[in-house]
């Protein structure tokens, strides 16, 4: 997302630039682990209803989700996928 539309979104819904981001990032995870997992996970939890269902409402910046079958080989695969999660703070 460049700058402009940044600021043009931060603008339009009252919100700091950062916050933007943060929505922008959490809205492609959500897609990411649907595309890619959504056979072996539920997601729970706040977020990913609220951005299906409440498009001007509930603000949320975490995903919630459960594992279908064994959590430990979920958890591995979702490492695996994610590797950008030590810049993330994981």
């Amino acid at each position: 997302m460049d700058p402009d539309e940044r600021h043009s979104l931060a603008t339009q819904f009252g919100v700091s630039t950062e916050q933007v981001e943060r929505d922008h990032l959490i809205s492609h995870l959500l897609a990411f682990l649907s595309r890619d997992f959504g056979d072996r996970i539920h997601f729970i939890g706040g977020t990913a209803p609220a951005r299906a269902y409440l498009p001007h409402g509930h603000l949320s910046e975490d995903i919630d989700l459960i594992a279908l079958g064994n959590r430990n080989d979920v958890a591995r695969d979702l490492d695996a996928a994610l590797p950008c999660q030590q810049v993330l703070g994981g």
